[in-house]
C-alpha cells in the first residue's frame, strides 16, 4: 500500500486478503466438524467469549509480543489508539477478516500461520 504506515513491515510472504479469505473458505468446507465448532449447528455466534475468539486473542497478543512490539508501536503502524488494540487483545473488541489481516501485517506475522494455529486449538478443543 503506497502511502500507508505499513509499508515498512511488509513481507513479501503474505497472502492478499481474498487468498486468506479462500483459505478459511477451503479449511471450513473440509472439515464441518470444526465449522461446527466454530460456529454452532445452527447459526454464528457473535459471542466475544467462544474459545475460539480467546484463541485468535491470545495469538495476536503473543505475536506482537515476539515482535517486541508495543501496543502503541502496532496502533501507530494502524493510524489508531492504542486503546483499541488492548480492546482486541483483551477480547472487548471483535474484529473482522480485514482487521485481522492489518493488525497481522502491522505485527509483522503471517496471518495463514496464525489462522493455522487457531484452526489447531479449535479441533484440539473438540477432542
Amino acid at each position: 500500500m503506497v502511502g500507508n504506515k505499513l509499508e515498512h513491515r511488509s513481507n513479501p510472504g503474505f497472502l492478499s486478503i481474498g487468498a486468506i479469505l479462500f483459505q478459511i473458505g477451503i479449511i471450513l468446507k473440509r472439515n464441518y466438524s470444526f465449522t461446527r465448532k466454530l460456529f454452532g449447528p445452527e447459526r454464528v455466534t457473535k459471542s466475544l467469549h467462544t474459545d475460539a475468539y480467546q484463541t485468535l486473542t491470545e495469538l495476536l497478543r503473543e505475536a506482537r509480543k515476539r515482535a517486541g512490539l508495543t501496543q502503541q508501536e502496532v496502533a501507530d503502524c494502524l493510524n489508531t489508539h492504542q486503546s483499541y488494540v488492548a480492546k482486541v487483545e483483551k477480547g472487548e473488541r471483535r474484529i473482522d477478516v480485514v482487521e485481522f489481516v492489518l493488525l497481522v501485517r502491522a505485527i509483522g506475522a503471517s496471518s495463514p500461520a496464525l489462522i493455522k494455529k487457531i484452526e489447531a486449538a479449535v479441533i484440539e478443543g473438540e477432542a
